[in-house]
């Protein structure tokens, strides 16, 4: 993805916060994830900026099952 941003003309690129929270899932996340209802899901988004022009180049949201992975976070 870096290489395609300096491709286009961004060489001044950075990712914002993180923001990491807890949900449960949706009908359309139920059936994507194949999970109950109860299931809670964690939460993980982030952007990369163009800093110069303070354009957003990526909106990132990444949805992991909450029952079935363990998270180790340093």
């Amino acid at each position: 993805m870096f290489s395609y941003y300096e491709l286009n003309g961004y060489h001044d690129f950075d990712s914002c916060k993180s923001v990491i929270g807890i949900s449960f899932p949706t009908a359309e996340e139920r059936k994507i994830l194949g999970c109950p209802s109860l299931v809670p899901l964690l939460t993980l988004e982030t952007n990369c900026i163009d800093n110069k022009s303070k354009k957003v180049l990526e909106y990132t949201k990444i949805i992991y099952r909450g029952d079935t992975f363990k998270y180790i976070v340093s």
